[in-house]
């Protein structure tokens, strides 16, 4: 089984969940590019898609369980499509869904708040994305709000400072949904984004 977390987390996002799953299943979670551990790298295009496979080829894995947050659901999403013989089962949390239209201006958010770190730096963007409402419901849970916030205060921003780019595939996720064949579980948190409700509905 193999855990991708979302856009400025890392690894430790999965500390409630690592334990319980390692019981029954050998569990790999990976910091992804410019994230956690995984520090500044090439610039060059890159794929959060082919990071992964290029993980599972490195550590000799075929098949997997595939579960992703956010960001890391769009690359399993993606990965399964791309590679759709290596998924044993797909499980998108609170994930977008490239080629889908927004219904709210998150995105509109995000990209103010990486031109901020462009402009006035790292500390200024992480404090409105601390404040942006896609946090609210884990800032206001008492469980949650510490590690979170330790988590994202650490997030290094060379994906929204660096200049490097992701690569889209010509046909988006949005389009292929049809292509997936492997066992697919979707979950949604009942407080999160309607962008993303929007999401889980297309998907399931």
């Amino acid at each position: 089984m193999i855990l991708v977390h979302g856009m400025s987390l890392d690894t430790r996002m999965w500390e409630g969940q690592f334990g319980v799953l390692a019981e029954k299943y050998r569990v790999i979670r990976y910091d992804a590019r410019g994230h956690g551990k995984s520090g500044p790298t090439s610039t060059d295009p890159h794929s959060n898609s082919h990071d992964l496979k290029g993980l599972m080829d490195a550590l000799g894995i075929e098949r997997a369980y595939l579960v992703g947050l956010s960001m890391g659901g769009r690359t399993v999403i993606d990965f399964t499509i791309d590679n759709p013989k290596r998924a044993i089962s797909l499980v998108p949390v609170d994930s977008p869904l490239p080629g889908m239209d927004p219904v709210t201006d998150a995105y509109e958010r995000l990209g103010r708040i990486v031109a901020t770190a462009n402009e006035s730096g790292m500390s200024t963007a992480l404090d409105m994305w601390c404040a942006d409402e896609l946090f609210a419901p884990a800032v206001n849970n008492p469980i949650s709000a510490e590690p979170l916030n330790e988590i994202v205060r650490g997030y290094s921003g060379w994906n929204w400072t660096s200049g490097a780019r992701v690569i889209d595939r010509d046909s988006p996720a949005a389009q292929l949904l049809d292509t997936i064949s492997a066992p697919t579980f979707v979950i949604m948190s009942e407080l999160d984004l309607l962008d993303f409700h929007v999401a889980a509905d297309a998907i399931e």
